[in-house]
């Protein structure tokens, strides 16, 4: 019986340094857990913040934007409510293991006490075996008669560890099935982070596609510009040359006129001597001098009009080519900050910076978009 008490005795020892370790490392676990998940509350709450004002800024300089935005923003807001209910769940989880655990404890306590007092009992029967045998043959008797009440109270002693043996038994599986669903929740959470992580990889991609398009589009457009600035150099050059030639014809008409006029005061005094082929001959140059003049007057007419347009069509291209280089470069600029931030930002708390990151890459992505 003394054999199978120390026995007893070991296991059990044994089993408390196990509930003890576990207990500590769960514990530990929680802690972490609670203190990584305060940390992504207080940065989705930092970055609700900036998004809040980067919402009122843009709703400011971009009316049409605001129902999107807040659209955006209340999704963030659902998104960080979801998390504080995962939070308080957490909590709840903690408050809930560490009553099993102080259970435990008192439990592990009483177990030692236990342990104690076999210990002591064991003690007395290694004291009463090393006894000489003269007392012991002296008080057989007695002990004959206290035979059964010992009985009982070492069958009742045996028991007690069977039954806490039992209960460690089933806390041990208890906790088993809680590591494992730890385990499970740390795998999910792996899983989230790297399907994070390659939506995070796209959008960059798509950012530097963006870019690359931007600036085949800037190219495309200052080729058009100098092409039109071409046109309009060839144009206005062929308008000055048009012009020329209208005044120098109509210097010619001019002088055509006033040497018509001269020559017929003197057509007058000797109309009789002329020959009336002369006056047919003289009126159709007139007539197509004046056609000339009227078909040159539109035509001018019409190449400054379409100078007139062709310039406003070149300052509209510069003005677009000018605001598209400015979005390009804000894109630069914003990739460049989120690239440096992210690197620093990514270390602490990953699942709530790719959500946040996610939701300013959709903010670029809409802005270049509707300036585009």
């Amino acid at each position: 019986v003394i054999e199978e008490k120390n026995e007893l005795i070991r296991d059990l020892e044994t089993q408390i340094e196990c509930l003890m370790s576990d207990q500590e490392r769960v514990k530990k676990n929680r802690e972490e857990e609670i203190e990584q998940l305060n940390e992504v509350i207080e940065k989705l709450q930092q970055e609700l913040a900036n998004i809040e004002q980067k919402t009122s800024v843009d709703a400011v300089s971009f009316p049409e934007e605001a129902d999107s935005l807040k659209h955006q923003l209340d999704m963030v807001i659902a998104e960080k409510l979801a998390l504080e209910q995962q939070v308080e769940t957490t909590n709840e989880e903690m408050a809930f293991t560490k009553n099993v655990l102080e259970e435990t404890n008192l439990k592990m306590n009483q177990l030692t006490q236990e342990l104690c007092s076999l210990k002591r009992e064991r003690e007395n029967m290694e004291k009463i075996q090393s006894a000489p045998e003269k007392s012991v043959n002296t008080d057989r008797d007695d002990l004959n008669k206290t035979k059964p009440e010992l009985k009982v109270h070492l069958t009742e002693n045996a028991l007690k560890p069977l039954e806490n043996q039992t209960y460690l038994t089933s806390f041990e599986e208890n906790s088993r099935s809680s590591i494992s669903s730890l385990e499970t929740k740390v795998l999910q959470l792996e899983g989230t982070v790297s399907a994070k992580d390659l939506e995070l990889t796209q959008c960059y991609k798509q950012i530097k596609d963006m870019q690359e398009q931007g600036q085949s589009e800037t190219e495309m457009l200052k080729r058009k510009i100098v092409n039109l600035q071409n046109i309009l150099e060839e144009k206005v050059a062929a308008a000055l040359v048009s012009q020329v030639q209208l005044e120098a014809v109509k210097e010619y008409a001019k002088f055509c006129q006033d040497e018509q006029a001269v020559s017929s005061e003197l057509e007058r005094t000797n109309v009789q001597n002329l020959n009336p082929v002369t006056d047919n001959e003289m009126e159709p140059d007139v007539l197509a001098l004046t056609l000339r003049i009227s078909e040159l007057e539109s035509q001018v007419v019409e190449m400054q009009t379409s100078l007139i347009l062709e310039k406003e069509q070149v300052e509209i291209v510069e003005k677009n080519a000018l605001e598209k280089e400015k979005k390009l470069l804000e894109l630069q600029k914003l990739l460049e900050e989120e690239k440096n931030q992210g690197g620093k930002e990514r270390k602490r708390s990953p699942e709530g910076d790719f959500e946040v990151l996610k939701v300013r890459l959709f903010f670029l992505f809409v802005c270049f978009h509707l300036n585009a």
